[in-house]
């Protein structure tokens, strides 16, 4: 029996992936799957572009196309935050900025004198600090430490 690659004649990156997705949406069809329970597991990032291109040409539901890195970081149980890190939900994220703007010096009595005012300050720091971490994460990991 070939194997699903030796199908692919004509060269191109994507030809082996339009018959990889053929054959799995076959596959599915004859075991009575389907295909948005399918999870087609690549072994590099670089294949995931390429195999989600040839199973949206086969023009059925796509199934999940991953890496065993990206399967992981899709299904695993979120990592437990430490106090007084942001993440817990914009409410929660603005109550802590609160109080934590509460201790400097400079505040003094800014929430009694103007909570509404106070409120919304704290609130600014959220939406900066989210807006810090979200560039933060787009840069490499080897780039962060000098970023921050």
């Amino acid at each position: 029996m070939a194997s699903i690659v030796d199908e692919a004649v004509n060269g191109s990156i994507d030809a082996p992936w339009d018959a990889i997705a053929r054959r799995v949406v076959g596959w599915a069809e004859t075991a009575s799957l389907p295909l948005r329970d399918v999870v087609v597991l690549v072994p590099f990032l670089q294949l995931l572009a390429p195999a989600r291109r040839a199973f949206a040409a086969v023009g059925t539901w796509m199934p999940r196309v991953e890496t065993t890195r990206t399967l992981a970081a899709a299904t695993a149980p979120a990592l437990p935050r430490g106090s007084g890190e942001l993440g817990w939900g914009f409410a929660h994220d603005t109550l802590l900025a609160m109080q934590m703007l509460s201790h400097q010096p400079w505040v003094a009595d800014w929430p009694r004198r103007d909570p509404r005012g106070f409120a919304q300050a704290a609130a600014r720091v959220v939406a900066v600090a989210e807006e810090l971490m979200t560039a933060a994460g787009s840069m490499p990991p080897a780039d962060r430490a000098d970023w921050w």
